[in-house]
């Protein structure tokens, strides 16, 4: 009775109590506390499971399907427990885990026969050279095949298919070509390469390089090919699906590489960040943190070659364990659960098992490796004249494809054929092309059939190369390109061996995914094991869970399609609707006619859905979840309040990075939590940096200098056995730049991302600028988002991109602003003066306007800031119209030629 009677008093009693906490600045810290602790509770159970499924899938028979890497265990582990759920949706194409589970294994085969891995009828497996003149030199167990693809099912086969061969990927960005391209391929040391078909045509010009590279060339389909590649997919369809045994993808240590994905190249060539089976496990959790389950559907637009697509879309919608290992799980657990719709095709995840089974043997053969009806297994040297030589274990075959089924096939099929998977981005043409083949080491290319006519011009520098070629589909070919998907068709759909696809060592090297390359050729990022097992937990992560249908629009060539998309997948066991191309028009009609109720996006994809017109489509939708990255605050507010009830969770990472960032409250605006309870999991430190030098600012005893709340710092993580950085394919030198030593104390390693985020005094993390975009002038640093978002809230202007641009006779550089306006608007120059005079400090006032009808991007939405800064503000140059600030008269006026000579004279103040 005394506590009733006291009960009214309460509030009283605590007010002091929550004073105090004010004064000592304690409250804002623990107003979100509830949700830190929630967070890390769901890390933590992530973390646990990932354990637990590496030491299942370290304890299985190797000989097994689901005795390889994480990324083979995984996709296993779906095809058997959600056989039928659907994996991908890609177009009308549906592919469910059992038969993306048997495409990965056609594919798989296909490059153990490239390694020259055969299984006789006695039941044997050995890998043997090859012993024909003319044929092709067998892969390497390890070796790196890059894949130049568009987002299409294929990709995935042939990235699993290369997981289970044991042998590393390098996910080439497509827009590449020539020197870009080759440098890419060299970077990575990719020993094939995988083209689309489709990108023939423009690879033309660069196939004598890639010949002479050595590359094994093949294309992702059966259009005709040039002399010397082979259809891929054709190859992978003559396979059984069956599972490889999974010793040909364990990796030695789970640090190794098994993955590149290039870096986007903003400023130089692209590098090829190695991903370990370490990322691919920890890309599993991915949507599980971001609050996502199986039974969601996960829309995911983002190119494949990028992390984006790959290794948080793709991997994250696969979960937990390694790639062939997980995918065979999924198929024996969840057998008939819809894996994967493309279009209107629906694939379960048994499907999924057997397709990646054929893709498997079909690389597999490439191996030498032969499954004879005895059951038995070797690998011995190809013996038909002509033949092209066997791939070796661990050999790079490269995937150059769409958005589709047979990509993922394909890609699993190498995963559990023991061979590496390289990611190529589906534009990439000619030396860019060719620089990507090199630096993965690309052993053989599967293209798509209709990259073929673009790719005409590359056929005989990939031919010089040494790569062979596959088309992943039955077109017309030219000489020496061979259908993989039809060889993948002709193989039976059992389980390949697991002890193919099992790496030596979780931190191999199993995938390359290729940076973008917006400053440079791009990069292949060494992708491990460790990284695909820890990319599994992406989704439960984010809170998704198995009954989630996920809507991946993103290139599979990218980290966000690949990892966090389809591998963040297969760790929930959900099903992926996987599309080759945004479309903003079609995306609340796919939602409703797919029941998705996870969307995977990257930020200018928001920006494009809330700019179309209202329609019926985008209300009564199932979506409750949108999780991914670069969501600018005025788009972020315009998605929730014109599409809600829905969470947006945004995400902070990068291909080759080793820290991830999570916003589990929804704070607008916000990448993530600095609390403690999340920096005890994910460690994570913003140092002071100064711009004018590119370097950290250090103290008189040499090291750095934490950052206060409100300042913009470096984010930098410690390096560690559970946190590494495998580096780029290509050379040490590549990496130079990312690591910093000795930065709180001597002898320690920290990664260095490259990029400035701002803590404030309640916690969250904000996304401030790349250290390379933000620029000083008049002493100050003028960071390029504040002044784009300050833009970007006028009515009139629809996209903003601003950069610094060298003014002669300024120290510095004058800050610059290319704009696109919104229909109908027109410009109005007065509105716009006084938006930044009166939110922005005058040192960040643009100097210089560009009116433009589009802004410059990358595949994956990110702006060219270093092309459009070379491009400078010379009106005699320059089409577009320009304008300059007058600030004596308080106003931008057109920048004529006279104006142009009076400011080089100095006469005109800027």
């Amino acid at each position: 009775m005394a506590a009733l009677l006291l009960l009214p008093l309460l509030p009283l009693l605590l007010l002091p109590l929550l004073l105090l906490l004010r004064k000592l600045h304690l409250w804002p810290g623990l107003r979100w506390l509830a949700a830190d602790l929630a967070f890390a509770v769901r890390a933590l159970r992530c973390k646990r499971a990932l354990r637990a499924r590496a030491l299942a899938a370290a304890a299985a028979d190797p000989r097994g399907p689901e005795g390889g890497c994480s990324l083979a265990w995984r996709l296993a582990q779906l095809a058997r427990q959600r056989p039928a759920h659907i994996f991908l949706i890609h177009g009308a194409r549906r592919f469910s885990y059992a038969e993306a589970e048997r495409e990965s294994n056609r594919a798989a085969r296909a490059f153990l026969r490239a390694r020259g891995w055969d299984a006789g009828p006695g039941g044997a497996e050995d890998e043997r050279a090859a012993g024909v003149a003319g044929a092709a030199a067998p892969l390497e167990p390890g070796a790196t095949v890059a894949l130049l693809l568009p987002a299409c099912p294929e990709f995935l086969w042939l990235w699993f298919g290369l997981a289970k061969a044991g042998l590393r990927t390098a996910f080439v960005p497509a827009a590449l070509r020539r020197g870009p391209l080759l440098h890419c391929l060299r970077s990575c040391g990719a020993r094939a390469l995988v083209l689309a078909p489709e990108f023939l045509q423009s690879l033309e010009p660069d196939l004598p390089a890639l010949r002479a590279m050595g590359l094994r060339l093949w294309a992702a389909g059966p259009e005709t090919h040039p002399a010397g590649i082979s259809d891929l997919l054709a190859e992978a369809s003559a396979e059984v699906d069956e599972p490889v045994p999974g010793y040909l993808s364990a990796p030695q240590s789970i640090m190794d590489t098994c993955l590149y994905i290039f870096t986007s190249g903003t400023t130089g060539l692209p590098k090829a960040a190695r991903i370990s089976h370490l990322k691919i496990l920890q890309c599993q959790a991915f949507y599980e943190l971001c609050g996502a389950h199986q039974e969601d559907v996960i829309y995911l637009a983002l190119p494949l070659y990028h992390m984006s697509g790959s290794l948080l879309g793709i991997v994250g919608c696969l979960g937990i364990g390694h790639l062939a290992w997980r995918l065979a799980q999924l198929a024996r657990q969840r057998p008939a659960h819809i894996f994967l719709i493309h279009g209107a095709r629906r694939f379960s995840y048994a499907e999924a098992e057997r397709e990646s089974n054929r893709a498997a043997r079909a690389f597999l053969r490439a191996r030498g490796w032969d499954a004879g009806p005895g059951g038995a297994e070797d690998e011995r040297a190809a013996g038909v004249a002509g033949a092209a030589a066997p791939l070796e274990p661990g050999a790079t075959v490269a995937l150059l494809l769409p958005a589709c089924p047979e990509f993922l096939w394909l890609w699993f099929g190498l995963a559990k054929a023991g061979l590496r998977t390289a990611f190529v981005p589906a534009a990439l043409r000619r030396g860019p092309l060719l620089h990507c083949l090199r630096s993965c080491g690309a052993r053989a290319l599967v293209l798509a059939p209709e990259f073929l006519q673009s790719l005409e011009p590359d056929l005989p520098a990939l031919r010089a190369m040494g790569l062979r070629l596959w088309a992943a589909g039955p077109e017309t070919h030219p000489a020496g390109i061979s259908d993989l998907l039809a060889e993948a068709s002709a193989e039976v759909d059992e389980p390949v061996p697991g002890y193919l696809s099992a790496p030596q060592s979780i931190m191999d090297t199993c995938l390359y995914i290729f940076t973008s390359g917006t400053t440079g050729l791009p990069k292949a990022a060494r992708i491990s094991h460790l990284k695909i097992l820890q990319c599994q937990a992406f989704y439960e992560l984010c809170g998704a869970h198995q009954e989630d249908v996920i809507y991946l629009a993103l290139p599979l060539y990218h980290m966000s399609g690949s990892l966090l998309g389809i591998v963040g997948c297969l760790g929930i066991g959900a099903t992926v609707v996987l599309k080759s191309k945004f479309s903003a028009g079609q995306f609340w009609e796919d939602c409703q006619q797919h029941r998705v109720t996870v969307f995977q996006y990257i930020g200018e994809l928001c920006r494009y859905l809330v700019n179309q017109p209202p329609s019926k489509a985008e209300h009564g939708h199932k979506v409750r979840l949108a999780v991914g990255s670069g969501l600018r605050p005025d788009t972020w507010e315009r998605f929730v309040r014109r599409f809600g009830p829905l969470q947006v969770l945004e995400t902070y990472g990068l291909t080759e990075g080793n820290v991830a960032t999570f916003n589990y409250t929804g704070q607008l605006g916000a990448v993530g939590r600095a609390s403690w309870l999340y920096k005890h999991v994910f460690p994570f430190s913003l140092i002071r940096y100064d711009v004018t030098t590119g370097e950290p600012i250090r103290d008189t005893q040499g090291h750095c200098v934490a950052t206060c709340p409100g300042e913009p710092g470096l984010l930098v993580a410690p390096v560690s056995q559970q946190s590494p950085f495998l580096g780029y394919a290509g050379g040490p030198e590549l990496g130079r730049g990312k690591l910093l030593k000795n930065v709180f104390q001597p002898g320690d390693v920290f990664f260095n991302t490259g990029d400035l985020l701002v803590c404030d005094d309640q916690g969250f993390l904000r996304f401030h600028d790349r250290t390379g975009d933000t620029f000083r002038w008049k002493g100050e640093n003028v960071a390029t988002t504040e002044v784009a978002e300050a833009l970007e809230s006028l009515d009139f202007l629809q996209e903003v991109n601003v950069y610094g641009v060298t003014v002669p006779g300024h120290e510095g550089r004058a800050g610059m602003a290319a704009l696109v306006l919104r229909a109908p608007h027109s410009l109005d120059l007065v509105q716009l003066y006084a938006r930044v005079s009166e939110n922005l400090p005058p040192y960040a006032w643009p100097r210089f306007l560009r009116l433009q009808e589009s802004l410059a991007t990358t595949e994956t939405f990110k702006q060219q800031k270093v092309r459009m800064a070379k491009e400078g503000f010379d009106p005699s140059a320059l089409s577009d119209p320009l304008y300059v600030l007058d600030q004596a008269g308080g106003a931008y006026l057109p920048l004529t030629a006279a104006r142009y000579s009076a400011l080089l004279a100095g006469d005109l103040r800027i």
